[in-house]
C-alpha cells in the first residue's frame, strides 16, 4: 500500500543503488590522474567552471591521452556492485505498485545498463557519450546543469505520468540531489551523508525504505 501520498520513487545511482562513483573509475582508465580530476572537481564546486566547461576540459584531456573508446569507457563504468538490498528494495517498491525511476549524472551508457537490470522503464543520464564510427569518444552532450537537469528529468516523467513532482521521493547521496530534495519535499538519504541536512528522512541502508514507503 502506498504511503504519504507518493507515487513514484526516484533513485540516484552512484554511491545510492551501487557502491562505485562511476566517474572517478572511469577517469583513471582514461588516464587522468586523481590530481587532475580532484582539481577540476574542486574548480567545479568553488564555481570557477561551469558544468559545461567542466566536462568539455574532461572531453579535451580524454582525446589528449588517447584512451576514450567505447571499449575502454564501458569496461571501466560496468565494473560495479550494488549496494546491499538495491536489487530486493527496486522489487519491493514495484511490487508494492510505486513508480520507480533512475536519475542519475553519470553517463548513459551505464544509466541504461543499470536500469534494464532492474527493470526500471523511467530513467535518465545527464551525461551522453557520442562516438564516431571508429568507437571513440567524440563528444558528451549534457543535459544542463546537473542538479537542474535531473529535477528537469523527474518533473518530464511527472508529466508522463500526470502526477504532480511533490508525489515524488528521491533516494541520493550528493550535491546534485539537493534540489531534488527540495522539489519533492520527500528527500530520502543515508545517515551522515553530507547532505543529510536537505533530506525529509534519513536511512542507515536501502532496505529501510520499507519502513517509510
Amino acid at each position: 500500500m502506498k504511503k504519504h501520498g507518493i507515487e513514484l520513487v526516484c533513485f540516484d545511482l552512484n554511491k545510492t543503488l551501487i557502491n562505485e562513483a562511476t566517474w572517478d573509475t572511469m577517469n583513471v582508465a582514461l588516464g587522468m590522474s586523481a590530481e587532475e580530476d580532484q582539481h577540476y572537481l574542486d574548480q567545479f564546486n568553488a564555481g570557477k567552471i561551469s558544468y559545461a566547461d567542466w566536462t568539455r576540459t574532461l572531453l579535451d584531456l580524454y582525446k589528449q591521452r588517447g584512451k576514450a573508446s567505447r571499449a575502454v569507457i564501458s569496461e571501466s563504468v560496468l565494473k560495479y556492485n550494488y549496494k546491499a538490498g538495491a536489487k530486493k528494495i527496486v522489487a519491493y517498491l514495484k511490487n508494492q505498485v510505486y513508480q520507480v525511476a533512475l536519475v542519475s549524472g553519470a553517463m548513459d551508457i551505464l544509466v541504461s545498463h543499470v536500469a534494464a537490470e532492474l527493470d526500471i522503464e523511467l530513467a535518465e543520464a545527464n551525461n551522453t557519450f557520442i562516438f564516431d564510427d571508429a568507437g571513440n569518444l567524440a563528444e558528451i552532450s549534457i543535459a544542463g546543469e546537473d542538479d537542474e537537469a535531473k529535477v528537469q528529468h523527474l518533473q518530464n516523467f511527472c508529466d508522463q505520468l500526470g502526477i504532480g513532482i511533490t508525489q515524488c521521493a528521491c533516494v541520493g547521496d550528493g550535491d546534485n540531489d539537493i534540489k531534488l530534495f527540495q522539489a519533492t519535499e520527500h528527500g530520502i538519504t543515508f545517515e551522515g551523508s553530507k547532505i543529510e541536512r536537505a533530506a525529509w528522512k534519513t536511512i542507515r541502508e536501502l532496505s529501510d525504505i520499507k519502513n517509510i514507503l
